[in-house]
C-alpha cells in the first residue's frame, strides 16, 4: 500500500514539474530579447521610456514620485542660471518675459499633467534604467539599454547572447557636433564607426536591426543655419531634411548591408509621444515576425 502511495505521489510530482517545464518553455518562447545600442545621447533612454509609455499606459507611480523631485530642482536651478546670465550680460528683461513666468513655474507643481513627456525628456546621466520587461499582448520585451559613452561600451559584450534583434540609435543632429571625449572627432563619423563594429560583428552579423534616425527635429533647425556639406563633402544634393535623411539612411545601410538580416529605418523624434506611439506600433509588427520566422512558424 505504502509504495503504491509513494509510487503515485512520484508520478504526480513528475506531472507538475512536466508542466512547469512546459510553461516555462512557452514563456522563454513568448520572450523577445532587444538590446537597444549607439553612442551617448542618441536618446536610448528616452526611447525606452516612450515604450513604457506607450505599451504600458505610462510609467510606473513610484517611477514619477522618484523622478519628479529631480525635474523640478533641474527647471529651477536652469532658471536660476538664465537670470545670471542675463545680469551679467547686463540683458534686461522687460514685461513680456514675465507673462511667461506663470507657465514656466507651473511646470513645476505637483500635480503636473505633463509628467510623462518631462519623464521622456530626462537623460540617462540623471537616472540610471535599469534592463525592462515590457508585456505586449503575448509576449515579453526584454530591452536591454547599454551606455553609449565609450567608456561604457565594454559592458556591452555581457548583454550580447541570445539577442533576438537589435536597435541602433543615430543622433541626426550631431552630424556638425565633436565627442565629448575627443573633440577632434564628428559624432555622426563616431556613430557610424561604432555601427560599423557592432552590426558586422560575429554576435551581430545575422541579426535583423532596426536603426532609428532620431531627434529629426534639431535636424531641421540645424540645416538653415549649418549646411550638411560642409561636414560631409560627399553630400551633393539640396540641404533639406529630406535629402538629409536619404543621404544618412544610404550610409548606414551600406554599412551593414547583409544578405542574411534585414535592416528596418525609422526617423524620429523620441521625445514626441504621439509620433514615437505610431513608430513603435510598426516596430512591435516587425518584432514579432521576426520572432515567429526565427521559430520557424511563418
Amino acid at each position: 500500500m505504502g509504495l503504491k502511495l509513494s509510487s503515485k505521489k512520484r508520478a504526480k510530482r513528475s506531472d507538475l514539474v512536466d508542466q512547469q517545464l512546459q510553461k516555462d518553455l512557452i514563456q522563454e518562447n513568448q520572450t523577445i530579447k532587444i538590446i537597444v545600442l549607439g553612442t551617448g545621447d542618441s536618446g536610448k533612454s528616452t526611447l525606452l521610456k516612450q515604450m513604457r509609455i506607450v505599451f504600458q499606459g505610462g510609467l510606473p507611480e513610484n517611477d514619477k514620485k522618484l523622478y519628479k523631485d529631480t525635474i523640478r530642482a533641474n527647471i529651477i536651478r536652469d532658471m536660476v542660471s538664465l537670470l545670471k546670465a542675463a545680469e551679467d550680460l547686463e540683458i534686461s528683461l522687460n514685461e513680456s518675459n514675465k507673462s511667461l513666468a506663470k507657465y514656466f513655474y507651473s511646470s513645476v507643481t505637483p500635480d503636473s499633467e505633463s509628467l510623462n513627456q518631462e519623464l521622456a525628456f530626462q537623460n540617462r546621466s540623471k537616472f540610471q534604467i535599469p534592463d525592462q520587461l515590457i508585456f505586449i499582448n503575448n509576449y515579453t520585451w526584454r530591452v536591454v539599454d547599454v551606455g553609449g559613452q565609450r567608456s561604457e561600451r565594454r559592458k556591452w559584450i555581457h548583454h550580447f547572447d541570445d539577442v533576438d534583434v537589435f536597435i541602433y540609435i543615430v543622433a541626426i543632429s550631431e552630424y556638425d557636433q565633436q565627442l565629448f571625449e575627443d573633440s577632434a572627432i564628428n559624432r555622426m563619423h563616431e556613430s557610424m564607426s561604432l555601427f560599423n563594429k557592432t552590426a558586422n560583428s560575429e554576435n551581430f552579423k545575422e541579426k535583423n536591426c532596426i536603426l532609428f534616425f532620431n531627434k529629426t527635429d534639431l535636424f531641421q533647425k540645424k540645416l538653415k543655419t549649418s549646411p550638411l556639406s560642409k561636414f560631409f563633402p560627399d553630400f551633393n544634393f539640396e540641404n533639406d531634411p529630406q535629402s538629409g535623411h536619404e543621404f544618412f539612411k544610404q550610409k548606414f545601410l551600406s554599412i551593414g548591408r547583409n544578405h542574411n538580416r534585414h535592416i528596418f529605418t525609422h526617423f524620429t523624434c523620441a521625445i514626441d509621444t504621439d509620433s514615437m506611439k505610431l513608430v513603435l506600433e510598426a516596430v512591435n509588427v516587425t518584432i514579432i515576425e521576426n520572432h515567429l520566422k526565427k521559430d520557424g512558424f511563418i
